[in-house]
Order: structure tokens, then C-alpha cells, then sequence
């Protein structure tokens, strides 16, 4: 968990299983970790979020990001749509799960 202002917290999405040992520890939120969160919160400005949805979509990014051990692929199939090779961390990507017929971004 993570202490916010104002009295507010945070919790990951990810369990704690999914998450390498050091994130147990206590953990300082270094330049890398501003860099990267101002890199996607200027991504997110593209979509209509909330400053608090904005905030925990970028929060748990940057857990992911540090924190969370390789995951084996899943089954989901993807359509390719306006591919790009030139993606770099932090850009908002747009998927579609055939499965469930809807968009993901």
C-alpha cells in the first residue's frame, strides 16, 4: 500500500504473488519512477479519465513496471490495428479481445 495525500491509499491491482520479494520493502519514489510517471500521465491526457482514475491507472503502470515478476503469455488473441513499431514505454495502446467483443486501452 501506498500513503497519498490527504489521508488517501493505494492498493495495486497485482496480488502480492504476482510481484517480485523486494516489493515488500518500503521503497522511496526515486527520479526514474517521477520520469516515467510524468511520461504516462502526459499519454493519459489523450483520454477523458478523472485525476483520480488518471492517477491510479499511472500508479499501478509504474508497479508493474518495477515491481511485477515476467508473466507467462495468457491465451487472449489480439487483431492488429494501426501497428506501430516505433512504441515506446509509456504510449497508450488500443487492443481489442476477440473474445469479448470490446476495446481495451
Amino acid at each position: 500500500m501506498l500513503a497519498l495525500a490527504n489521508g488517501m491509499l493505494f492498493r495495486s491491482c497485482f496480488s502480492a504473488k504476482m510481484l517480485v520479494a523486494s516489493a515488500d520493502g518500503e521503497m522511496t519514489f526515486n527520479i526514474d519512477d517521477a520520469g516515467l510517471y510524468h511520461c504516462i500521465e502526459e499519454q493519459l491526457q489523450k483520454l477523458s479519465l478523472s485525476d483520480e482514475h488518471s492517477a491510479e491507472v499511472i500508479l499501478n503502470a509504474l508497479v508493474a513496471f518495477r515491481f511485477l515478476k515476467p508473466q507467462m503469455p495468457r491465451s487472449w488473441y489480439f487483431l492488429l490495428v494501426n501497428c506501430h513499431d516505433d512504441l515506446v514505454l509509456g504510449d497508450v495502446v488500443q487492443v481489442h479481445i476477440e473474445d469479448s467483443g470490446g476495446f481495451v486501452e
